[in-house]
């Protein structure tokens, strides 16, 4: 059994993205703010059945967004296996089911900054105004407004009301009822308005909620045979500039909204219906299902758009009415579906030069770009856990992965990459990527050569990539991955690793894995200089999940000063590997140590809070600072020493000194 990280990057990191079909980065750098997949980042119970509640849904994009219920009756439920035959969705029940989004690591100062920008918002709207055209810089997510793009893969079960403004139910007319949000306005106070989409069978509308306001800004009802929504998946995209809204689905534009006159208008931050102010007292609950939702700061280019599309399309065999351009998902080429990412160029300004998408190949720097072309690429399977069953000569062991690539124009020679860490401890010098040269379906009769060309590919340890350069694959190859030494598969894929402080004292320890194969448990250990470890505790494991899990433990007796952290993962059998290292510090404070008892006659015991780190030496100065009293103790995690003095009555110093830190304290000697 092996653990490993699986938030690695190419080397061409700045080029090969990571978000989705290879448009923005994972990483908390890029315009990409949030991004939700019910594949990935869904805290549900490990051994779960069919119609299990979602506890909490992480966001994929790094800016460390989450959605959580507020209760626990409020919680969509897990769907396998509901879209496309393998990936599930959250299905929301239409009557309380819903997410609010918040950052997983705000505090009170943050808060009291939101605030004060709101209030800032207010005051500044006629400025905010003159720059709606500029890119907003990305400090808090959820604060995003005005230029955004809102892109899900959703279905309605059910009608909503596309044209608020006139009676309906229970006489309302006002816009609040019978919407069913997918993604709810958020409530903005002053000049402010938050943005939302109601989604029904019938059609889709979006909306502003600010104080006292809400009329719908884009609508549309089904228009057969052109937008026949229905009870079905489509993708959705919602792009607002200047906030002003444009709705396509599945690739086609079919309706662009009115010019809004507030001053700001905010993205969503609750998804399933609303539950802030006025919402809570209508039927506004999304009824339907939600597989995938992104959303980026300001807008996105061609290329990006086409990526995004493309990916989405492939991955949940929703078929594209404009934009399609990746082949290699139909039945006939294969339903190569999978983690699919693309390259290619709209116009001069229009680019995607790299990508990598949530798989493990990049593609990247292409030799002879131009408008129009482009080059995408997916996997015939999910996960890389299988090797195949036959070798090419030459190969100790090849992927039974196959990727597939579909090509417009010609792109002409551009690298390949591939992110060899998720296979273990591998020489990556062994590594051969193998091409389908004569297109018969088989990689068996391609010869793999015996040594890599040195100026042909490049070899980064740190990112654990091997890029193989000036390549030049076509539309409809296909290629795959050999080893001249054996692929190790790595059942547990640990996707985060970390450490919080908490009040100097105690470091919050969590992780989570992104899927399990016989996992029996975790061992959590700690060192002080990144070398000698020893556990601090045990979490057990979830035995096989395909799903995310979340773990976490507390070390309530941190050493002061640096504090290192690895987790070891326990197989069944008992197999075993570890983590990353991770560190946490504490501050060390003058007043560390605690002696008694004072004064004393003879013996005195020192207090080490937390424990000191390594060999202590203890030095005791009488009143001229002269040392009367020197010894040297061995540092096995001791929180209490005892030393006999015999000293004459007076008053000392204690000195205490370690490799981490240095403490001194008074006591007295007295007759005994």
């Amino acid at each position: 059994m092996r653990l490993v990280i699986l938030l690695l990057l190419c080397p061409i990191f700045s080029l090969a993205q990571t978000g989705p079909g290879g448009s923005g980065s994972t990483d908390g750098s890029s315009n990409l703010v949030v991004w939700l997949k019910a594949d990935k980042g869904s805290n549900i119970t490990p051994t779960a059945i069919n119609g299990i509640k979602v506890n909490a849904w992480a966001d994929q994009a790094g800016y460390q967004v989450v959605g959580i219920p507020s209760q626990l009756e409020q919680r969509p439920t897990f769907k396998f296996n509901a879209i496309n035959d393998v990936y599930p969705t959250i299905s929301f029940d239409g009557k309380n089911d819903f997410f609010q989004l918040f950052i997983q690591e705000d505090d009170e100062e943050n808060d009291d900054d939101d605030d004060q920008d709101d209030d800032d918002d207010d005051d500044e709207n006629d400025e905010d105004d003159d720059d709606q055209d500029e890119d907003q810089e990305i400090i808090n997510p959820l604060d995003i407004k005005n230029n955004f793009t809102i892109i899900f893969v959703a279905k309605a079960n059910v009608i909503h009301d596309t044209d608020p403004m006139t009676v309906i139910e229970d006489g309302n007319f006002h816009g609040l009822d019978f919407q069913k949000y997918v993604l709810a306005p958020t409530f903005k106070s002053g000049n402010n308005a938050g943005f939302g989409v109601s989604l029904g069978t019938n059609g889709i509308a979006a909306y502003e909620y600010g104080f006292n306001y809400f009329p719908a800004v884009n609508s549309i009802n089904n228009n057969p045979p052109y937008f026949l929504i229905g009870n079905e998946f489509h993708i959705w995209k919602v792009e607002v500039v200047n906030k002003k809204s444009t709705i396509y689905m599945d690739g086609e534009f079919i309706s662009e909204g009115v010019n809004s006159g507030i001053g700001n208008l905010f993205i969503p931050n609750e998804i399933g219906g609303g539950m802030t102010e006025a919402l809570v007292n209508f039927d506004n609950f999304f009824e339907g299902e939600l597989a995938e939702l992104v959303i980026y700061a300001n807008t996105i280019n061609t290329s990006e758009n086409i990526a995004i599309h493309n990916y989405l399309s492939a991955k949940y065999n929703i078929e594209l009415t404009e934009l399609n351009v990746y082949e290699m998902d139909s039945p006939n080429n294969g339903n190569f579906d999978h983690n699919v990412a693309g390259i290619g160029s709209s116009g001069v300004d229009d680019v995607l030069l790299g990508s990598k998408g949530t798989g493990i190949v990049c593609i990247s720097n292409p030799s002879d770009l131009n408008e129009g072309e482009y080059m995408f690429w997916g996997t015939d399977k999910i996960e890389y856990n299988e090797l195949s069953n036959e070798t090419p000569e030459g190969a100790a062991s090849m992927l039974a992965t196959t990727w597939a690539v579909s090509e417009i124009g010609d792109i002409g020679q551009h690298d390949v990459c591939l992110n060899y860490d998720v296979f273990g401890d591998i020489n990556p010098k062994d590594i051969r990527l193998v091409i389908d040269s004569n297109n018969d379906g088989s990689f068996l009769d391609e010869t793999i050569p015996a040594e890599l060309s040195e100026s042909l590919v490049a070899i980064d340890e740190v990112t654990a990539t091997i890029t193989f350069k000036e390549q030049n694959l076509n539309n409809g190859d296909q290629f795959t991955f050999a080893s001249k030494s054996t692929f190790i598969q790595l059942p547990v894929s640990l996707t985060s690793f970390r450490a919080n402080v908490v009040e100097n004292k105690k470091v919050d320890l969590a992780w989570v894995t992104e899927s399990e194969t016989d996992n029996q448990y975790f061992i959590v250990e700690r060192s002080a200089d990144s070398r000698i470890f020893s556990p601090i505790g045990m979490v057990e494991g979830n035995g096989t999940t395909q799903f995310t899990s979340q773990y976490q433990l507390q070390d309530s007796q941190p050493f002061r000063g640096d504090n290192y952290y690895r987790l070891k993962q326990i197989d069944l059998d008992g197999t075993f590997s570890y983590s990353n290292i991770i560190k946490a510090s504490i501050t060390i404070e003058k007043e560390d140590i605690f002696v008694y008892p004072n004064p004393t006659h003879s013996d005195l015991t020192i207090q080490l809070p937390n424990a000191a780190v390594g060999e202590i030496l203890i030095q005791v100065y009488d009143a001229t600072g002269q040392i009367v009293f020197t010894k040297t103790e061995p540092q096995d995690h001791l929180s209490n020493i005892r030393i006999t003095t015999h000293l004459d009555t007076g008053i000392y110093m204690l000195r205490v000194r370690t490799k981490n830190f240095t403490s001194s304290k008074s006591f007295v000697v007295i007759e005994n």
